[in-house]
Protein backbone atom coordinates (compact mmCIF):
# COMPACT_ATOMS: atom_id res chain seq x y z
CA UNK A 1 0.00 0.00 0.00
CA UNK A 2 0.94 3.50 -0.95
CA UNK A 3 2.48 5.79 1.65
CA UNK A 4 -0.03 8.75 1.54
CA UNK A 5 2.53 10.88 3.07
CA UNK A 6 4.52 9.99 0.27
CA UNK A 7 2.53 10.54 -2.47
CA UNK A 8 1.30 14.12 -1.81
CA UNK A 9 4.91 15.21 -1.40
CA UNK A 10 5.75 13.74 -4.23
CA UNK A 11 2.36 15.91 -5.81
CA UNK A 12 3.84 19.26 -4.41
CA UNK A 13 7.57 18.39 -5.76
CA UNK A 14 5.76 17.87 -9.37
CA UNK A 15 3.72 20.30 -8.88
CA UNK A 16 6.44 23.10 -8.03
CA UNK A 17 8.84 21.26 -10.67
CA UNK A 18 5.36 22.35 -13.41
CA UNK A 19 5.26 25.75 -12.25
CA UNK A 20 9.13 26.30 -12.75
CA UNK A 21 8.97 24.87 -16.20
CA UNK A 22 5.95 26.89 -16.82
CA UNK A 23 7.32 30.06 -15.60
CA UNK A 24 10.92 28.96 -18.13
CA UNK A 25 8.50 28.38 -21.14
CA UNK A 26 6.70 32.19 -20.72
CA UNK A 27 10.07 34.04 -19.41
CA UNK A 28 11.24 32.04 -23.10
CA UNK A 29 8.08 33.27 -25.08
CA UNK A 30 8.81 36.56 -23.58
CA UNK A 31 12.05 37.07 -24.46
CA UNK A 32 11.39 35.58 -28.49
CA UNK A 33 8.60 38.26 -28.67
CA UNK A 34 11.02 41.18 -27.45
CA UNK A 35 13.92 39.42 -29.96
CA UNK A 36 12.08 39.77 -32.85
CA UNK A 37 9.68 42.75 -32.75
CA UNK A 38 12.14 44.79 -34.07
CA UNK A 39 11.98 42.46 -37.86
CA UNK A 40 7.97 43.25 -38.09
CA UNK A 41 7.38 47.10 -39.85
CA UNK A 42 5.86 49.20 -37.04
CA UNK A 43 3.31 51.27 -39.33
CA UNK A 44 2.68 54.88 -38.51
CA UNK A 45 -0.84 55.65 -39.78
CA UNK A 46 -1.30 58.87 -41.71
CA UNK A 47 2.65 59.74 -41.69
CA UNK A 48 3.98 60.37 -44.89
CA UNK A 49 7.53 58.53 -45.61
CA UNK A 50 10.44 60.60 -46.84
CA UNK A 51 13.17 58.93 -48.81
CA UNK A 52 16.23 61.56 -49.99
CA UNK A 53 18.54 60.09 -52.30
CA UNK A 54 19.56 57.09 -50.44
CA UNK A 55 18.90 58.30 -47.04
CA UNK A 56 15.23 56.57 -46.06
CA UNK A 57 12.33 57.10 -44.32
CA UNK A 58 14.39 59.82 -42.73
CA UNK A 59 13.42 61.37 -39.50
CA UNK A 60 12.82 65.41 -40.31
CA UNK A 61 12.76 68.22 -37.62
CA UNK A 62 9.64 69.32 -38.97
CA UNK A 63 6.65 67.46 -40.45
CA UNK A 64 6.42 67.46 -44.38
CA UNK A 65 3.58 69.72 -45.93
CA UNK A 66 1.81 68.78 -49.04
CA UNK A 67 -0.92 71.28 -49.87
CA UNK A 68 -4.21 70.65 -51.93
CA UNK A 69 -2.49 71.36 -55.43
CA UNK A 70 0.23 68.39 -53.94
CA UNK A 71 3.01 70.63 -53.77
CA UNK A 72 5.39 69.00 -51.66
CA UNK A 73 6.74 71.52 -48.47
CA UNK A 74 9.89 71.38 -46.10
CA UNK A 75 10.78 73.25 -43.35
CA UNK A 76 13.67 75.88 -43.12
CA UNK A 77 15.15 73.64 -40.88
CA UNK A 78 15.00 70.56 -43.07
CA UNK A 79 15.74 72.43 -45.85
CA UNK A 80 19.15 73.92 -44.47
CA UNK A 81 20.18 70.09 -43.05
CA UNK A 82 19.45 68.78 -46.71
CA UNK A 83 20.10 71.27 -49.51
CA UNK A 84 21.35 74.82 -47.90
CA UNK A 85 22.74 74.87 -44.35
CA UNK A 86 23.73 78.48 -45.25
CA UNK A 87 20.13 79.93 -46.54
CA UNK A 88 19.90 83.48 -45.32
CA UNK A 89 17.32 85.50 -45.34
CA UNK A 90 16.75 89.69 -45.53
CA UNK A 91 13.39 91.41 -44.39
CA UNK A 92 11.87 93.89 -47.44
CA UNK A 93 8.73 95.07 -47.93
CA UNK A 94 5.61 94.35 -45.36
CA UNK A 95 8.42 92.63 -43.28
CA UNK A 96 8.53 89.49 -46.00
CA UNK A 97 11.28 87.62 -45.77
CA UNK A 98 13.35 87.04 -49.22
CA UNK A 99 15.47 84.01 -48.94
CA UNK A 100 18.86 83.79 -50.57
CA UNK A 101 19.90 80.34 -51.49
CA UNK A 102 22.92 79.10 -53.54
CA UNK A 103 23.24 75.28 -55.26
CA UNK A 104 25.05 74.10 -58.41
CA UNK A 105 25.91 77.35 -58.84
CA UNK A 106 22.01 78.55 -59.17
CA UNK A 107 21.35 81.87 -56.79
CA UNK A 108 17.65 81.40 -56.10
CA UNK A 109 15.69 84.59 -54.64
CA UNK A 110 12.51 83.20 -53.20
CA UNK A 111 10.12 85.74 -51.31
CA UNK A 112 7.31 85.17 -48.78
CA UNK A 113 3.79 84.64 -50.66
CA UNK A 114 4.90 85.87 -53.94
CA UNK A 115 4.72 83.08 -56.62
CA UNK A 116 7.56 83.51 -58.68
CA UNK A 117 11.10 82.92 -57.81
CA UNK A 118 14.27 84.26 -59.14
CA UNK A 119 17.70 81.68 -60.32
CA UNK A 120 20.26 83.81 -61.31
CA UNK A 121 18.35 86.67 -62.12
CA UNK A 122 15.59 84.80 -64.41
CA UNK A 123 12.37 85.25 -63.04
CA UNK A 124 10.61 82.02 -62.87
CA UNK A 125 6.89 81.17 -61.88
CA UNK A 126 5.95 78.61 -59.31
CA UNK A 127 2.65 77.16 -57.99
CA UNK A 128 3.98 77.02 -54.63
CA UNK A 129 5.04 80.09 -52.18
CA UNK A 130 7.43 80.24 -49.15
CA UNK A 131 4.83 80.40 -46.77
CA UNK A 132 4.28 79.95 -42.96
CA UNK A 133 3.00 77.22 -41.57
CA UNK A 134 2.38 76.35 -37.93
CA UNK A 135 4.36 79.45 -37.30
CA UNK A 136 7.20 77.70 -39.28
CA UNK A 137 8.75 79.09 -42.70
CA UNK A 138 8.61 76.28 -45.36
CA UNK A 139 9.54 76.14 -49.25
CA UNK A 140 8.07 74.63 -51.59
CA UNK A 141 10.68 71.93 -52.74
CA UNK A 142 8.65 70.50 -55.40
CA UNK A 143 8.84 74.09 -57.29
CA UNK A 144 12.59 74.02 -56.59
CA UNK A 145 13.98 71.40 -58.90
CA UNK A 146 16.12 73.20 -61.17
CA UNK A 147 17.92 75.09 -58.11
CA UNK A 148 18.84 72.11 -56.21
CA UNK A 149 18.95 70.07 -59.18
CA UNK A 150 16.78 67.25 -58.00
CA UNK A 151 13.12 65.51 -58.79
CA UNK A 152 10.80 65.19 -56.06
CA UNK A 153 7.73 62.74 -56.76
CA UNK A 154 5.10 62.43 -53.99
CA UNK A 155 2.38 59.39 -54.45
CA UNK A 156 -0.46 60.36 -51.98
CA UNK A 157 -1.85 56.85 -52.48
CA UNK A 158 1.58 55.09 -50.73
CA UNK A 159 1.90 58.12 -49.02
CA UNK A 160 5.56 58.66 -49.95
CA UNK A 161 7.75 61.33 -51.35
CA UNK A 162 10.98 60.55 -52.85
CA UNK A 163 13.77 63.44 -53.66
CA UNK A 164 16.16 62.26 -55.98
CA UNK A 165 19.70 63.98 -56.47
CA UNK A 166 20.23 64.08 -59.94
CA UNK A 167 24.41 64.53 -59.47
CA UNK A 168 24.33 61.56 -57.44
CA UNK A 169 25.08 57.93 -58.81
CA UNK A 170 22.34 55.75 -59.32
CA UNK A 171 22.93 51.63 -59.48
CA UNK A 172 20.11 49.83 -60.34
CA UNK A 173 19.49 46.11 -60.98
CA UNK A 174 16.27 43.69 -61.86
CA UNK A 175 14.41 40.93 -60.02
CA UNK A 176 15.05 37.81 -61.23
CA UNK A 177 11.66 36.24 -59.74
CA UNK A 178 8.97 37.14 -57.44
CA UNK A 179 10.04 37.73 -54.54
CA UNK A 180 9.04 39.88 -51.08
CA UNK A 181 10.45 42.85 -49.88
CA UNK A 182 11.46 42.52 -46.29
CA UNK A 183 11.26 45.46 -43.39
CA UNK A 184 14.66 43.71 -41.76
CA UNK A 185 17.19 41.54 -43.30
CA UNK A 186 15.68 38.27 -41.73
CA UNK A 187 13.03 35.65 -43.59
CA UNK A 188 11.00 36.08 -40.15
CA UNK A 189 10.39 40.10 -40.97
CA UNK A 190 6.87 41.37 -41.95
CA UNK A 191 6.38 41.76 -45.85
CA UNK A 192 6.88 45.35 -47.21
CA UNK A 193 5.59 44.37 -50.10
CA UNK A 194 5.99 41.82 -53.26
CA UNK A 195 8.42 42.33 -55.63
CA UNK A 196 7.33 40.53 -59.69
CA UNK A 197 10.07 38.91 -62.36
CA UNK A 198 11.47 42.15 -64.03
CA UNK A 199 11.04 44.77 -61.78
CA UNK A 200 13.53 47.10 -62.05
CA UNK A 201 14.53 48.66 -58.40
CA UNK A 202 17.32 51.01 -57.04
CA UNK A 203 20.32 49.55 -54.56
CA UNK A 204 21.02 51.59 -51.82
CA UNK A 205 23.65 49.48 -49.88
CA UNK A 206 24.89 46.35 -50.47
CA UNK A 207 24.70 44.75 -46.94
CA UNK A 208 26.68 41.66 -46.67
CA UNK A 209 26.92 38.49 -49.21
CA UNK A 210 23.27 37.69 -48.46
CA UNK A 211 20.94 41.05 -48.04
CA UNK A 212 20.85 44.18 -50.25
CA UNK A 213 18.96 47.15 -49.07
CA UNK A 214 16.61 48.23 -52.33
CA UNK A 215 14.00 50.96 -53.45
CA UNK A 216 11.25 50.18 -55.42
CA UNK A 217 10.06 52.17 -58.19
CA UNK A 218 7.34 53.12 -55.84
CA UNK A 219 9.69 54.15 -53.24
CA UNK A 220 9.21 51.26 -50.82
CA UNK A 221 12.44 50.86 -48.93
CA UNK A 222 13.45 47.65 -47.66
CA UNK A 223 15.83 43.94 -48.27
CA UNK A 224 16.16 41.31 -50.40
CA UNK A 225 18.27 38.04 -50.99
CA UNK A 226 21.22 38.88 -53.37
CA UNK A 227 20.82 36.60 -55.36
CA UNK A 228 17.47 37.84 -56.83
CA UNK A 229 19.19 40.83 -58.73
CA UNK A 230 20.27 40.82 -61.66
CA UNK A 231 21.80 43.16 -64.82
CA UNK A 232 23.02 45.60 -62.27
CA UNK A 233 24.22 48.13 -63.70
CA UNK A 234 24.98 52.13 -63.14
CA UNK A 235 21.95 54.58 -64.24
CA UNK A 236 23.34 57.84 -63.50
CA UNK A 237 27.10 58.43 -62.95
CA UNK A 238 28.09 60.69 -60.08
CA UNK A 239 28.69 64.37 -61.28
CA UNK A 240 31.64 66.03 -60.05
CA UNK A 241 31.79 69.40 -59.24
CA UNK A 242 33.96 72.33 -60.75
CA UNK A 243 37.73 72.05 -60.65
CA UNK A 244 39.38 74.93 -60.93
CA UNK A 245 43.15 73.69 -59.56
CA UNK A 246 44.47 73.57 -62.54
CA UNK A 247 43.61 77.35 -63.25
CA UNK A 248 46.42 78.70 -64.86
CA UNK A 249 46.78 82.33 -63.08
CA UNK A 250 50.30 83.62 -64.68
CA UNK A 251 48.85 82.40 -67.89
CA UNK A 252 44.94 83.88 -67.40
CA UNK A 253 43.15 87.01 -68.24
CA UNK A 254 42.26 88.76 -64.66
CA UNK A 255 40.08 91.22 -64.26
CA UNK A 256 40.86 92.70 -60.91
CA UNK A 257 38.71 94.56 -58.14
CA UNK A 258 40.62 96.38 -55.74
CA UNK A 259 39.66 99.26 -52.64
CA UNK A 260 40.02 101.42 -55.45
CA UNK A 261 36.97 99.85 -58.10
CA UNK A 262 34.44 100.90 -55.44
CA UNK A 263 33.81 104.44 -53.33
CA UNK A 264 31.30 102.28 -51.34
CA UNK A 265 31.85 98.99 -51.28
CA UNK A 266 30.21 98.39 -47.63
CA UNK A 267 27.11 99.94 -49.43
CA UNK A 268 26.92 98.26 -52.14
CA UNK A 269 27.39 94.73 -50.60
CA UNK A 270 24.65 95.51 -47.82
CA UNK A 271 21.72 93.62 -49.49
CA UNK A 272 20.95 91.34 -52.33
CA UNK A 273 19.78 93.79 -55.11
CA UNK A 274 22.70 95.96 -54.55
CA UNK A 275 24.74 92.77 -54.69
CA UNK A 276 23.27 91.65 -57.60
CA UNK A 277 23.34 94.76 -59.81
CA UNK A 278 27.20 94.73 -59.25
CA UNK A 279 27.90 91.23 -59.85
CA UNK A 280 25.88 91.61 -63.52
CA UNK A 281 28.51 94.18 -63.67
CA UNK A 282 31.59 92.43 -63.19
CA UNK A 283 29.94 88.70 -65.12
CA UNK A 284 29.36 90.86 -68.12
CA UNK A 285 33.00 92.77 -68.37
CA UNK A 286 34.41 88.72 -67.54
CA UNK A 287 31.69 87.22 -70.59
CA UNK A 288 33.41 90.55 -72.85
CA UNK A 289 36.88 88.86 -72.28
CA UNK A 290 35.47 85.04 -72.77
CA UNK A 291 34.38 86.09 -75.99
CA UNK A 292 37.85 88.10 -76.58
CA UNK A 293 40.01 85.47 -75.70
CA UNK A 294 38.60 82.12 -76.38
CA UNK A 295 39.59 79.27 -75.42
CA UNK A 296 42.33 81.34 -72.86
CA UNK A 297 41.43 81.21 -69.21
CA UNK A 298 39.14 84.27 -67.68
CA UNK A 299 39.16 84.58 -63.64
CA UNK A 300 37.84 87.78 -61.59
CA UNK A 301 40.67 88.15 -58.74
CA UNK A 302 39.02 90.02 -55.38
CA UNK A 303 41.64 91.96 -53.47
CA UNK A 304 39.66 94.30 -51.01
CA UNK A 305 40.78 94.95 -47.61
CA UNK A 306 38.27 97.93 -46.22
CA UNK A 307 35.41 96.03 -45.75
CA UNK A 308 32.83 96.96 -42.80
CA UNK A 309 30.36 94.24 -42.52
CA UNK A 310 32.35 90.56 -43.07
CA UNK A 311 29.12 88.63 -43.59
CA UNK A 312 28.26 91.17 -46.34
CA UNK A 313 31.46 90.29 -48.06
CA UNK A 314 31.13 86.83 -47.70
CA UNK A 315 27.56 86.83 -49.22
CA UNK A 316 28.80 89.21 -51.77
CA UNK A 317 31.82 86.71 -52.62
CA UNK A 318 29.20 83.20 -52.56
CA UNK A 319 26.55 85.21 -54.60
CA UNK A 320 29.53 86.68 -57.24
CA UNK A 321 31.25 83.07 -56.99
CA UNK A 322 27.77 80.85 -58.14
CA UNK A 323 27.60 83.10 -61.45
CA UNK A 324 30.72 83.04 -62.80
CA UNK A 325 31.09 79.50 -62.40
CA UNK A 326 27.70 79.14 -64.37
CA UNK A 327 29.81 80.79 -66.37
CA UNK A 328 33.08 78.46 -66.49
CA UNK A 329 34.73 81.82 -64.60
CA UNK A 330 37.39 81.80 -61.97
CA UNK A 331 37.46 83.52 -58.39
CA UNK A 332 40.21 84.39 -57.03
CA UNK A 333 40.37 86.15 -53.74
CA UNK A 334 43.26 87.68 -51.96
CA UNK A 335 42.75 86.67 -47.42
CA UNK A 336 43.01 89.33 -45.43
CA UNK A 337 43.89 89.33 -41.88
CA UNK A 338 40.53 90.50 -40.63
CA UNK A 339 39.40 88.07 -42.40
CA UNK A 340 38.01 84.05 -42.25
CA UNK A 341 40.30 82.29 -44.44
CA UNK A 342 38.12 79.11 -44.02
CA UNK A 343 35.36 80.78 -44.54
CA UNK A 344 37.01 82.59 -47.51
CA UNK A 345 38.07 79.14 -48.95
CA UNK A 346 34.33 78.07 -49.37
CA UNK A 347 33.44 81.18 -51.12
CA UNK A 348 36.12 81.14 -53.66
CA UNK A 349 38.03 78.81 -56.16
CA UNK A 350 41.13 79.74 -55.67
CA UNK A 351 42.43 81.82 -52.42
CA UNK A 352 45.66 83.46 -52.34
Amino acid sequence: MVDRRKYRLRLKRNSLIFKIALVVILLILIWTIFRYAAYFERDDEGKIQVSIQNETNIELVNDIYIDENKIVYLSEDDMKNYFDNEMYYEQINDNQRKYISISNNQVLEITENEYHSFINDTRYKIRGTLLKHNNLYYFPISELERVYNIDVEYLPDKKRVNIERLNEEKVVATINRDTDLKYKMTNLSKNVQQLKQGDKVTIIEKMNSSWVKIKSSDYAVGYIRSFRLVNEQTERERTNKEDYSNFDIKDASLIKITDKTYKKFDEIISNSDSRKVEIKKILKDALSEVAKLKGKDVGVKIDITKVNNNENYYKFLKELKAYLNDMRICLIVVNEPSMDGQILKNVSNIIM
